[in-house]
């Protein structure tokens, strides 16, 4: 009679144990993935360096500009002739953030530069120290 007992609350416990489980793994959501591309707002499909910034935006540097994306809106940011606040050059090729949470661009071609996000504009750097051709890594 014991030896019944013992295997009907064995029994039991692992049906609770199953149906607990189930009840878990069927409980969680499933992920929910996104393509990004030129057609809903990227600038280029050929993407050189990603960075998620302390504020949680995500920023591609791209053979053909910047692009902040916010979780739903692209802002693409290209160079623009004339004007020393745009970004340098719309090959980008490395991004960082420092430990002020200022966004470092490295270009191909133009040195580099770092993101005002208060103003939004760039400050750029070339010359001594920074020779204005192709800036391979930032780390």
């Amino acid at each position: 009679m014991m030896l019944k007992q013992v295997s009907s609350i064995g029994a039991m416990s692992f049906l609770m144990m199953l149906l607990l489980s189930y009840t878990i793994v069927r409980g969680q959501n499933n992920p929910n993935f996104i393509t990004l591309n030129t057609k809903n707002g990227l600038s280029s499909n050929t993407v050189n360096t990603i960075l998620q910034d302390h504020n949680g935006l995500v920023w591609f540097g791209t053979s053909d500009g910047l692009n902040k994306f916010d979780g739903t809106n692209f802002t693409v940011y290209t160079t623009k002739s004339g004007d020393s606040t745009s970004i340098p050059s719309n090959n980008i090729s490395a991004l960082l953030e420092d430990r002020r949470g200022r966004l470092w661009v490295g270009t191909n071609g133009a040195g580099l530069a770092y993101y005002d996000a208060k103003q939004n504009t760039f400050k750029s750097f070339v010359g001594e120290g920074i020779p204005n051709r192709n800036t391979p890594s930032m780390y």
